[in-house]
């Protein structure tokens, strides 16, 4: 790889946690406490809350046991992605969408280490309904791995073709 396109995706990535950072940092300094909510929108608030579990909640637990797993388990995930993005690289191939998940996972990371959970303060809901409360590092992740499946079909796509070619 490119020593300017490392760079390049190194600065991304930082850039990427850096703004994750920055809007956790507000919120905390502004809404302080756990529960704490600030109605933005009729549909949209801020709302503090620390997250144990892994996406949405899932698993959260109290329970320093679980909470240590569940960290351990990302940290394996980040290291596997890691190695997956750096051979990608070696080839030449885009890894824009694995740093957007790598950045969004070492940030959240970060919050588990500084916080005891990862802070999550984008709160949705309508009529009742409510969406779990999430931050932008959860969106980079699931931007970055729904851009993985699509460049992955596409990669898959051009292979398909370039093998019927080849047995034309």
């Amino acid at each position: 790889m490119k020593k300017d396109l490392l760079f390049a995706y190194c600065g991304y990535f930082f850039m990427i946690i850096g703004l994750d950072r920055i809007t956790k940092y507000f919120v905390i300094d502004s809404l302080k406490y756990e529960g704490v909510t600030e109605k933005i929108y009729s549909f949209l608030s801020l709302r503090l809350q620390f997250n144990r579990g892994i996406s949405w909640g899932l698993l959260h637990s109290n329970d320093s046991l679980q909470t240590a797993i569940v960290t351990c388990l990302t940290i394996i995930v980040i290291i596997v992605l890691f190695v997956h993005s750096y051979n990608r690289a070696r080839v030449g191939r885009l890894i824009a969408p694995q740093v957007l998940v790598l950045a969004g996972a070492v940030s959240n990371l970060i919050d588990r280490f500084w916080y005891d959970g990862v802070v999550d303060f984008i709160s949705f809901s309508y009529k009742g309904w409510s969406f779990p409360v999430f931050n932008f590092a959860d969106v980079y992740i699931v931007l970055g791995v729904f851009s993985m499946i699509l460049i992955l079909l596409g990669e898959r796509e051009s292979e398909r073709h370039v093998q019927e070619k080849h047995l034309r």
